[in-house]
């Protein structure tokens, strides 16, 4: 069916105008935009379904069959994309009516063992226009469709596929087998051009398992020993073991549902002990493995306390090396995109990690709410702060100087305005640091209301973190703010961030 307008009907019964829920479908089928080609509909509101309140859904229709569609739910009428998933633009093709029907789940925290797990999950049922394989550094993405990764079509829009896979860290993608490679793909956030996906191989020819549930927004990979939210692991510690039996002991007859209990609910009881019982063994003890394509996968060593570290040596003096932290469990990736740390004049980098088990650090420094990975300063090089301020050029007037220890600062006055910035690598963009302290990571950014001001900037290179905040202008200049006045200087620099790019 082809048609030049789109028309939306809703998937489920309407409801007044005054109880539209808060969540619209945006994309390349109505120009990014609110508004009907012919004014006949204002806003593409999703439905609240009936029987569960966190789901949302909705029908487009009248688009021509089979075609590709890149698109996201976001939040709030007129052109507000304060809130939007996913994080990087969606891809989706027709069905053969020329129909799309979206859904999304208004939920952030998942136990489930399904990814993305921080997040709003979005999906759409399944157009079976094509079918899906999985491919990734095991077999070094290849253009062509490999059919030794192909998935199996198991119905409702899930694909599935079980492989060997020799012993290593390897980046993964799912990819729709459509005419044009990679015209279709998933990623990490469900996106099409979202970051990869990683997992962690421990011996070779182990049997891994990948699933894609388009409807429902998610993917996951793991292994047949201990997929991710292995039943009867109350404490998610990665294997079930005695601990969880002290968590169900803890909770017997109680109100509170426990984490993978393979769906029994509350109250508390002997089927949750069952459940521990026929599970128990299985899963692996999990670790943190630094990964580098260069030097191979090595594990942290435990400081405890939260604290890790690697000691590399024998490496090429001088000498970029790129970095991510993983879990084995898969469950964190640290940081977003790959850090760059040069080796020093004898061949040496040592890593520092530092886990954050829940909540926020709450010391005024980012990332805030993630795990934080650094190096000890090698000294090859000075750092300097550029920005939209100067045209993302290298200015003197903006380098920082080193306080030792890793630790380099800059206070510096702007004109007023909202400013997006990194701290680079001095008159290089080789290594930069962005908002998860990654080297390709995104921009931050600050407010400012008077040219009277003055914003200090900090980069602390062994604890992964940095920090930008108001100085006070005389008395008690050049003191640092409590963490609550941090917290509002850098309300800034988190609604800037979103701001970058409409649909970012």
């Amino acid at each position: 069916m082809r048609f030049l307008a789109c028309v939306l009907f809703l998937a489920v019964l309407a409801v007044p105008a005054a109880a539209q829920p808060p969540w619209y479908a945006r994309g390349e089928f109505n120009g990014w935009t609110t508004s009907n080609v012919d004014g006949s509909i204002t806003d593409y509101p999703m439905v609240v379904d009936p029987g569960d309140s966190t789901h949302y859904t909705s029908n487009m229709s009248g688009l021509f069959d089979n075609a590709p569609y890149n698109w996201k739910i976001a939040g709030g009428g007129g052109d507000n994309w304060a809130t939007s998933m996913p994080t990087t633009d969606g891809r989706v093709f027709t069905d053969v009516l020329g129909e799309i029907n979206f859904h999304l789940w208004d939920t952030t925290t998942w136990s489930d063992g399904w990814f993305p797990n921080d997040v709003r999950r979005v999906g759409y049922d399944d157009h079976l226009q094509f079918d899906w394989e999985v491919v990734g550094s095991f077999n070094s993405w290849p253009g062509a469709p490999d059919p030794n990764f192909a998935l199996t079509d198991m119905g409702n829009g899930l694909h599935r596929g079980t492989f060997p896979l020799d012993a290593g860290i390897y980046d993964f993608k799912f990819r729709g087998l459509t005419a044009t490679p990679w015209d279709a793909s998933v990623g990490n956030n469900f996106g099409k051009d979202a970051g990869n996906n990683t997992i962690a191989v421990t011996s070779n020819g182990d049997l891994w398992n990948f699933e894609l549930d388009l409807p429902n927004g998610r993917w996951r990979a793991f292994t047949d020993a201990a997929p991710p939210g292995q039943e009867g692991d109350y404490n998610q510690s990665g294997i079930v073991d005695a601990a969880d039996y002290t968590v169900w002991r803890d909770n017997v007859g109680s109100g509170t549902p426990l984490p993978n209990d393979g769906g029994l609910g509350t109250p508390i009881g002997s089927a949750h002990y069952d459940t521990w019982k026929a599970h128990f063994g299985q899963g692996a003890t999990v670790q943190w493995l630094a990964r580098s394509t260069v030097l191979g996968d090595q594990p942290l060593v435990d400081l405890g306390g939260g604290q890790y570290e690697l000691n590399m040596t024998g490496l090429t003096a001088q000498t970029d090396y790129e970095f991510k932290v993983v879990r084995s469990d898969l469950s964190a990736s640290v940081p977003g995109s790959n850090m760059k740390v040069r080796a020093n004049a004898s061949g040496e980098i040592n890593l520092n990690f530092y886990e954050l088990t829940s909540g926020s650090w709450g010391d005024g420094w980012s990332p805030a709410n993630t795990h934080r990975v650094g190096y000890e300063d090698h000294g090859e090089f000075d750092w300097q702060l550029t920005g939209s301020f100067i045209g993302w050029t290298g200015n003197d007037a903006f380098n920082l100087t080193d306080q030792s220890n890793g630790l380099h600062t800059g206070a510096f006055s702007f004109a007023t305005g909202t400013h997006q910035f990194k701290i680079r690598q001095y008159n290089d963009w080789n290594t930069s640091i962005g908002d998860d302290f990654g080297n390709s990571a995104n921009n931050n950014s600050f407010t400012v209301n008077s040219t009277s001001e003055i914003w200090r900037f900090e980069l602390d290179l062994p604890n992964g973190r940095w920090r930008v905040y108001l100085e006070t202008v005389g008395a008690g200049a050049g003191a640092v703010p409590e963490p609550g006045s941090l917290a509002m200087a850098l309300v800034g620099l988190l609604v800037g961030a979103t701001a970058v790019r409409r649909r970012c």
